[in-house]
């Protein structure tokens, strides 16, 4: 006698193949690999966002997914902050903002995701600027004063430059698996769903003229 499979099992096997399939798709941009690490302990005291801070940095790799900042928040309201990607140039290559919560000294680091990320050319130099759109925000970006980090510097603050200084900061490359194409990946999904479809009406008489 033969058994024949359960529609319930024929739905779970189709779901766990399209959910394996999805899984190979792209997530949103977000954190990706650490690039440019530098969060020491802090000492320098925290850069307030109204005088638009800017760090310098090195990258060795071509995107920039994400960056983080340690800011604090002396303040007792959620705030958000800007960071903007500035060329050796000059030129403002993206932005990014998010919000930052009540964190008292010495702050906490706060994720800014660039979506799409950010192309940069390894060894170059590049900046951090971040911004606050509020006024006297009890924003700071804290850092150091004993030039902990050799491939940057605190490069205007209050249009000041400090080269023994370094703010706190993570720069964040893509990851090692390059993305699919938004077109490819509608391609796959639309795939699998008619691949799934056409077995499963392949069952249906079956299942009906089941006893």
């Amino acid at each position: 006698m033969n058994h024949m499979p359960r529609p319930r099992f024929i739905i779970v096997m189709l779901l766990t193949t399209l959910l394996s399939l999805l899984s190979i798709l792209p997530s949103a941009y977000g954190q990706g690999v650490p690039d440019q690490v530098n969060d020491p302990g802090p000492s320098a005291g925290g850069y307030c966002l109204s005088f638009y801070p800017q760090q310098s940095f090195t990258p060795t790799v071509g995107q920039l997914v994400a960056v983080d900042l340690r800011i604090d928040n002396t303040g007792l309201d959620i705030l958000d902050a800007t960071v903007r990607i500035i060329s050796p140039e000059g030129f403002i290559l993206g932005e990014a903002s998010a919000s930052v919560p009540p964190s008292p000294w010495p702050g906490e680091l706060i994720q800014f995701d660039f979506d799409p990320p950010i192309d940069i050319t390894p060894g170059d130099t590049y900046v951090i600027a971040a911004t606050s759109s509020i006024p006297e925000a009890p924003l700071g970006w804290v850092g150091r004063d004993d030039n902990p980090y050799p491939g940057g510097m605190l490069v205007s603050w209050a249009l000041r430059s400090f080269p023994n200084v370094d703010l706190n900061f993570i720069t964040y490359g893509p990851e090692t698996r390059p993305p699919i194409p938004e077109f490819e990946a509608s391609i796959v999904i639309m795939v699998s769903v008619a691949v799934m479809s056409l077995l499963l009406f392949r069952r249906l008489p079956l299942l009906i003229r089941r006893p």
